[in-house]
């Protein structure tokens, strides 16, 4: 799927939520009960909040975009897009987990499970190749929405996550027996052997 399609499934159905107000109603009985390390300060927390959900879930595209131009240059293209296929995955065919919610809510969980699933990739090539796809910290604001979607909610999506992420570096045709995985994760251990040397 493309990033402008991706843009405009999200797009469509921010502007049905804005009819009905699904998401700030939601966010209003929320706000409140958020812990007070990550609660708003100020009035208009709701505002806030609804503010920063919208901007969370329209980066999704552009995070894939993003992520693609840099796995290019790095080398590690083809390594890394069954990640970015099955995170734009997410919003075509939102998994039951995604689907507990409605409207805008179920876009905002999409989102999550894509901005968690490239930060767990990210992690992966990181550790394991010495590469680093997308260089911002995206832990701030996945702990946000988490806490936004709720314990019980977000706990299923990260279960989610683990599952595709283990299918995808584990399997038979996985990310762990890609032959240029393993050559390019040899040769940055011999060099990270000879940096500790």
């Amino acid at each position: 799927m493309t990033a402008s399609a991706l843009r405009a499934l999200i797009a469509a159905e921010i502007e049905k939520d804005n009819d009905k107000q699904l998401l700030q109603a939601y966010l209003v009985r929320k706000g409140p009960l958020l812990h007070h390390s990550i609660r708003l300060k100020g009035q208009h927390q709701s505002d806030k909040l609804y503010r920063f959900m919208l901007t969370y879930t329209r980066h999704a595209p552009d995070l894939l975009v993003d992520v693609r131009k840099s796995a290019s240059r790095k080398s590690v293209d083809t390594l890394v897009e069954p990640f970015l296929t099955a995170a734009e995955t997410f919003f075509l065919v939102p998994p039951p987990q995604a689907s507990a919610v409605d409207g805008m809510l179920k876009m905002a969980a999409c989102a999550y499970l894509c901005h968690r699933l490239v930060e767990e990739l990210n992690d992966i090539c990181h550790m394991c190749l010495g590469v680093v796809l997308w260089d911002h910290d995206l832990t701030h604001a996945n702990l946000l929405v988490h806490a936004i979607l709720g314990d019980g909610n977000a706990n299923k999506l990260d279960d989610v996550v683990s599952i595709y992420i283990h299918a995808l570096t584990q399997q038979k045709e996985g990310l762990f027996s890609n032959p240029a995985f393993l050559d390019m994760q040899a040769k940055y251990q011999e060099r990270t052997d000879c940096a500790v040397a």
